[in-house]
């Protein structure tokens, strides 16, 4: 039996490096466009690609574990360091995905690991790397942030007993 991937791909804002300049040439001649041999005009076409995939991939994410509760948890790069964030509790995948963003600009990876069945996004900007594990909630994990709401806790640690895993196939189908 071949053994599963630790990661599977999610989201990524990096340009494909797999694509050619053959790629390039057949989709001006697809697309009635003239092909400009310049390098910077091949560079532009590969980060257009890159955002229009980001962008479908956005889309169908929409329909993915929409009613899903999750919590964020991890850390942010700063100019002077790394600083934990108090877990967040949010709805729906895409919704965690787009919470996570904000200020990263630059490079942008989501993934699933496998192995804990957590969604992890690596964030890049002009100070660091935002890292984060976008993980799904339990019951437990729903009723206790719900009472921490009510109570105002500033209690930053995560349980593992919140969480369950995220299955590659409710991804990917």
């Amino acid at each position: 039996m071949e053994k599963e991937e630790k990661y599977v791909g999610i989201l990524t804002t990096y340009v494909d490096d797999a694509l050619t300049r053959d790629d390039y040439e057949a989709f001006c001649d697809i697309n009635n466009m003239e092909y400009d041999d310049d390098e910077y005009s091949f560079e532009e076409w590969k980060r257009e690609e890159a955002k229009q995939t980001w962008e479908d991939d956005m889309y169908n994410l929409e329909y993915i574990m929409a009613e899903e509760e999750f919590a964020i948890t991890g850390s942010v790069g700063r100019w002077d360091g790394r600083r934990t964030i108090m877990p967040v509790h949010i709805q729906g995948l895409r919704n965690a995905i787009q919470r996570c963003i904000s200020d990263c600009y630059l490079d942008i990876e989501v993934k699933l690991n496998v192995e804990t069945g957590k969604v992890e996004f690596y964030g890049h900007h002009h100070d660091a790397t935002d890292c984060f594990e976008i993980c799904r909630l339990n019951k437990n994990g729903i009723k206790w942030f719900n009472a921490k709401e009510e109570r105002d806790d500033t209690n930053i640690e995560p349980n593992e007993k919140w969480f369950k895993k995220i299955n590659r196939r409710e991804i990917w189908g």
